[in-house]
């Protein structure tokens, strides 16, 4: 049962329905991914333009996962102290601009600044949206929404390459950047207009060191740690994948870049289904339990896959095995997600920015090593990785097997 946590919040105050609710967070926290995987077709046409090496425009990528780290874990502190709206608007308007600026910029140097700003207010968008859900729901209904949420942005990496090509073939790479003005400047004006401050007011008066103690309260918490850990490790995984999926398809298998967008979506279709069983199955079986399965599956596809990488690595073999292991993470995320949300009833964002910077860093090193290790004649770097990472988050959980459930199913 979903329940208001802003004491001030009356039922003549409830602004937007939850089903609107999960759609506009949805499209809120959609605006990385898209500006992650839009303009990685123009990524030629930009380093042409500014007469410039791809590695330069390449980087750009890891700007981003930079900057969307600082702004996690920023705003998502700061909204805890200042309330969910103003770093909201922060972030939107800093993605805004920054958008524009690329958009008529002509320089490499002005294209690195420019998306690091840009991947900061994706940072403060994202946990912010995040945030507002713990601060209207909790118990099961947190996994629920969450889960809910994951399944809109999905449609991002699903869509994204495909448009940014669109964009590209007809309006140029510019046109793709314009496009990321527009959306965020609507996201702006809806933010204003359908959401109200959810964060309750604090008695005690604000202090701005409480933002490391924040953090301190939430690192402290082992147990909650152990869950970010378990869904962070499922991401890195899934995250090596993506790394490498270029490499896999196309390198390896010798799939066309017209069949490429197939094998890759099918990954993503594959999240959204499981997502969408997870947010009808929560209603009878606790996060926790749900959770197990998830990690369960995602082990057993990844060792599948390590299996094949040493025997006959028959893309007809390897390929549904991957397409579980992602779509695994659709129970795996949610109920993660849900579980360590419910350990900081009033810190939840800064419990949502850590759970992102695990994230970041875990998926950061899977995607370091492997790039390190893949030289496109084995698939056994990429399945090896894949496997440890569900390895050690199957352990985790089975370390704390015997624990009381953080969230009682009703």
């Amino acid at each position: 049962m979903s329940k208001t946590l802003n004491p001030n919040t009356s039922a003549k105050e409830k602004f937007i329905s939850a089903g609107w609710l999960v759609a506009l967070i949805g499209a809120l926290t959609a605006l990385s991914p898209l500006a992650i995987d839009t303009y990685l077709p123009a990524i030629g046409a930009i380093a042409e333009e500014m007469n410039t090496s791809h590695g330069n425009v390449e980087a750009t990528l890891a700007l981003y996962m930079i900057g969307f780290a600082v702004g996690q874990f920023f705003g998502g502190a700061f909204s805890d102290l200042k309330g969910r709206k103003p770093v909201g608007f922060a972030g939107l308007l800093l993605f805004t601009l920054a958008s524009l600026w690329i958009s008529v910029g002509g320089s490499i140097y002005q294209l690195w600044t420019a998306r690091f700003i840009q991947a900061i207010g994706g940072g403060f968008t994202t946990v912010v949206g995040l945030a507002i859900i713990r601060d209207l729901f909790d118990g099961v209904e947190i996994a629920r929404k969450l889960t809910a949420i994951s399944m809109v942005r999905m449609l991002a990496p699903l869509i994204a390459p495909m448009f940014g090509t669109l964009l590209l073939r007809f309006f140029g790479w510019r046109s793709i950047f314009i496009f990321f003005t527009i959306y965020a400047a609507l996201m702006f004006l809806v933010f204003s207009l359908r959401i109200k401050e959810t964060k309750a007011k604090s008695k005690e008066p604000e202090q701005w060191k409480s933002t490391l103690e924040n953090y301190g309260k939430v690192i402290r918490n082992k147990q909650a740690i152990a869950f970010m850990l378990m869904g962070g490790l499922g991401f890195a995984g899934m995250f090596a994948f993506i790394s490498g999926a270029s490499s896999l398809f196309i390198g390896y298998y010798g799939v066309t870049t017209a069949e490429f967008p197939f094998y890759f979506s099918t990954n993503v279709l594959m999240l959204m289904i499981l997502s969408a069983l997870n947010v009808r199955l929560v209603k009878q079986q606790s996060p926790e339990r749900l959770l197990k399965y998830g990690l369960r599956l995602q082990f057993l596809a990844g060792g599948v896959f390590l299996l094949a990488s040493l025997l006959q690595p028959s893309l007809m073999l390897v390929f549904p095995a991957i397409a579980l292991f992602v779509g695994a993470q659709g129970l795996i995320y949610g109920n993660a997600s849900g579980i360590v949300m419910n350990y900081f009833p009033t810190m939840g964002g800064t419990a949502n920015a850590t759970m992102g910077i695990v994230q970041f860093i875990l998926g950061g090193i899977t995607s370091f090593v492997l790039s390190r290790l893949q030289g496109g004649e084995s698939l056994l770097p990429l399945a090896a990785i894949m496997l440890s990472c569900t390895f050690l988050a199957n352990l985790l959980y089975f370390g704390l097997s015997r624990r009381k459930p953080a969230i009682s199913h009703p």
